[in-house]
């Protein structure tokens, strides 16, 4: 029920009630004064009208309350209807937003999801590339080490050739030999003419001299086979002193003599063979008397 309803139910009371003071008349409500009042004295009669006049008046009062109470019932609905169809405006305004809210936050989780989801295959692809790029760097870095690793090893193959270099260019060896035999040879030096090999060119095959290139120890082999029963004996000589003897002694034919001499010298000193005793020699196109030297 409305304000009104309540209203017009609070009225209908107070008329119930007005009517119920209009008992003291006798139920009639008329502003009459009522003609068959027999028996009834003036003092009586006058408080009789008295209340009668109290209960129009009243009554008329009443009345004009009611008016106005629902004049401002009127003003009231009125007030609230126009709240009401505002209001029920502003709600379908909002509930229109609301849908509208709804809608976007629909597309922003769609787009959330989207954007996850590339996220998502972004991350996992950077992923993949950074594992590929430490696999490619991992084998980058052994291919760098094997580089590395061949480039020392060519450094130091370099460093042993170049040493290898020095070494043979520092390295002195010879070997010279004669290739035919003689009987009447019986002084002086012994020239091996024939030269196997000379490292170093120390050896002079014209004079059968070596003369030391570098300072150093020095290894000196000679054999010399004697011809037929003639003895011979040879030394070995390092700057005219004899330091070692070979023997090719006559009680047989082709007596080998051969010794080894390990000699320290100086730049420039000279070691050779010379005559001690005896005569002649024996040797072959493959040399048989030979003359050998290397340094240490």
């Amino acid at each position: 029920m409305n304000i009104a309803g309540y209203l017009t139910l609070i009225a209908v009371v107070i008329i119930d009630k007005t009517a119920a003071v209009s008992l003291l008349t006798g139920g009639n409500v008329n502003n009459t004064t009522n003609q068959n009042l027999v028996g009834v004295d003036s003092q009586t009669l006058d408080v009789f009208r008295q209340l009668l006049n109290q209960e129009t008046i009243i009554r008329m009062n009443l009345v004009k309350n009611v008016d106005a109470l629902m004049k401002n019932v009127a003003v009231a609905e009125q007030k609230i209807s126009t709240i009401e169809a505002s209001t029920d405006q502003e709600i379908s305004v909002l509930k229109k937003e609301v849908q509208e809210l709804k809608l976007e936050n629909h597309v922003l989780k769609n787009k959330s999801r989207v954007q996850r989801r590339r996220l998502a295959n972004i991350t996992g692809y950077m992923n993949k590339t950074v594992d590929s790029l430490k696999v490619e760097l991992k084998g980058a870095q052994i291919e760098q080490l094997k580089i590395s690793s061949a480039v020392t090893s060519l450094e130091m193959f370099r460093m042993n050739l170049n040493n290898s270099k020095l070494d043979l260019k520092k390295k002195v060896a010879f070997t010279a030999g004669v290739t035919s035999s003689s009987t009447t040879w019986n002084s002086g030096t012994l020239v091996f003419p024939a030269v196997i090999n000379n490292i170093g060119g120390g050896y002079n095959p014209s004079t059968g001299i070596f003369t030391a290139p570098t300072d150093g120890h020095y290894v000196f082999f000679v054999t010399v086979v004697e011809y037929g029963k003639l003895d011979n004996r040879v030394d070995i000589v390092q700057n005219g002193s004899s330091k070692v003897r070979t023997l090719g002694y006559s009680d047989a034919a082709y007596q080998t003599g051969t010794n080894m001499a390990v000699l320290r010298l100086q730049q420039g000193d000279t070691v050779w063979i010379r005559l001690a005793s005896g005569k002649g020699y024996y040797s072959n196109s493959i040399p048989m008397t030979t003359f050998s030297g290397f340094r240490l």
